[in-house]
């Protein structure tokens, strides 16, 4: 018997390769599930000896939600394997714990003859391992059959976001036009899917999602705005992109010895100044000699409503990683002026350390095929709305 907590931080690809491993290597099934950011207890499966009845459609949605990498999906869709009538609750925080008084385990000779201890009954193995999808007939390898399903999958993910579009925009519209930022930034739905995202920088506040960030151009600019001597980000992504980037970091005081010394071992440029006011974003780059700009981050205590829109309207931007503060209709604002410009949302991440503040990452919708993005519905109302 094995019970294990999962952190927050884990992506459901990772806890799929966790479950896979362990039916594949130890025979485990899955008694029970919790989502324990909302302590919810999961839907189980009806105990029944027939539980293979919707066995594929289970392992399908479980794909479907690895594929989108989004745990709180990912948990609902983890269905109970096996039926415990004696399942406990050990310790104030504890684990479930099957019928904890048995100990009558039989042993397990191979994969095909289960005998599972403790009064459970199986009912269906639902993590997919790809060899399922393979049938004697075919000569397709393992990853031809998962790039042919996750093409499916994301087929099936932008047909779902277009015909939820209208009222995506309209309740986002709506929430707009309170005060709950919570309730606001959980109507914000993603407008692209990257499969290659990933978190750059510290962990918390301070970190941001970039678009697969190993395939920017050579040579091509960076820029971090707002830094306060936090340059965790900035060193992440100058690796990230294989030190092959020119990095300008800016912020309104100046920099400390240490965070001056890691600029210079990246070749970066730093500024002092305040953005807009005594410096702007054009200015930085027309001072260095670049002319587009493939990351921009921008954290300037809302200082990006009048500091973003002259970048993007005149230069060439690919990504977008910036912090909104302020209420729902500042929110709202902001992302519009952005999407006048075709940048579409790939993330939202609530900064738990500031309620009027929220992350979004951004891709402008000529880099799609650069960063292998794909488009899925236009959710941000247009500013005439």
């Amino acid at each position: 018997m094995l019970s294990i907590s999962i952190g927050s931080q884990s992506s459901s690809h990772r806890l799929l390769d966790l479950f896979s491993t362990a039916h594949i290597d130890k025979s485990y099934a899955i008694t029970n599930a919790k989502d324990t950011t909302s302590s919810t207890m999961l839907e189980e499966i009806p105990p029944t000896m027939f539980g293979d009845t919707l066995l594929t459609d289970d392992r399908k949605m479980l794909f479907n939600a690895w594929i989108k990498a989004t745990n709180q999906d990912f948990y609902k869709t983890v269905k109970v394997e096996a039926h415990c009538a004696q399942k406990k609750r050990i310790g104030e925080k504890g684990k479930h714990v099957c019928n904890p008084m048995k100990d009558n385990r039989t042993a397990i000779s191979n994969h095909s003859q289960l005998t599972y201890p403790s009064n459970s009954l199986p009912t269906a193995l639902t993590p997919p391992r790809t060899e399922l999808y393979l049938t004697s007939s075919t000569n397709s390898d393992s990853s031809d059959v998962v790039a042919h399903y996750q093409q499916e999958s994301i087929k099936q993910l932008r047909k779902n976001a277009l015909l939820t579009a209208e009222n995506d925009r309209k309740l986002l519209f709506n929430a707009s036009r309170l005060t709950n930022n919570q309730d606001f930034y959980r109507k914000v739905v993603e407008e692209a899917y990257c499969a290659q995202k990933e978190r750059v920088g510290e962990k918390g506040d301070g970190g941001k999602y970039v678009c697969n960030p190993k395939k920017v151009k050579k040579d091509c600019t960076l820029i971090s705005l707002g830094l306060n001597n936090q340059i965790g980000f900035d060193k992440h992504i100058y690796e990230a992109t294989g030190r092959q980037c020119k990095i300008l970091g800016a912020d309104i005081y100046q920099q400390e010895q240490p965070t001056r010394d890691a600029y210079e071992k990246m070749n970066g440029e730093l500024f002092a100044a305040k953005i807009p006011n005594d410096l702007t974003i054009p200015q930085m780059l027309e001072k260095t000699g670049r002319i587009d700009v493939e990351f921009l981050k921008i954290d300037i205590e809302k200082g990006e409503f009048t500091a973003l829109e002259p970048l993007i309207k005149d230069y060439f931007v690919c990504q977008i990683f910036i912090e909104i503060h302020g209420l729902p209709s500042d929110h709202l604002r902001m992302l519009q002026i952005i999407a006048k410009y075709g940048f579409r949302i790939f993330n939202v991440d609530e900064n738990l350390l500031c309620p009027l503040c929220c992350e979004y990452s951004m891709i402008n919708e000529l880099c799609m095929a650069q960063f292998e993005v794909v488009p899925l519905a236009i959710t941000i109302p247009q500013l005439n709305s």
